[in-house]
């Protein structure tokens, strides 16, 4: 999936709760090219996604910590599938279906 269509898919999913790896529930809300966390007091730009997204086989926040602010909400997020789009035996979907982030970017 393009960074693009990564991009419109975490704005489509702004205010839903989403979980750290450890499970800590957090929501967000995009404000220009920012992410502000309700559980962080800085903001994590667009472009700390696109370096993430970048990565082929993300396996963790461990692995982006060098150089992304925030990799634990950063890599919460990319690896949803309501951001990349797949479904997954093992992720929790919180409730949100796939094809409901697929219909709202129909409408953009």
């Amino acid at each position: 999936m393009d960074f693009q269509s990564i991009w419109l898919n975490i704005i489509h999913c702004e205010g839903e709760e989403f979980r750290t790896i450890t499970g800590l529930p957090f929501t967000y809300k995009i404000e220009d090219n920012y992410l502000n966390t309700n559980r962080t007091d800085y903001p994590l730009s667009k472009s700390e996604f696109k370096k993430a997204a970048a990565i082929k086989n993300l396996s963790g926040p461990g692995q982006i910590s060098d150089f992304v602010r925030g990799p634990s909400y950063v890599y919460a997020i990319l690896t949803d599938d309501r951001i990349t789009g797949k479904k997954s035996k093992t992720t929790r979907l919180s409730g949100i279906r796939v094809d409901k982030v697929i219909k709202k970017e129909d409408r953009s």
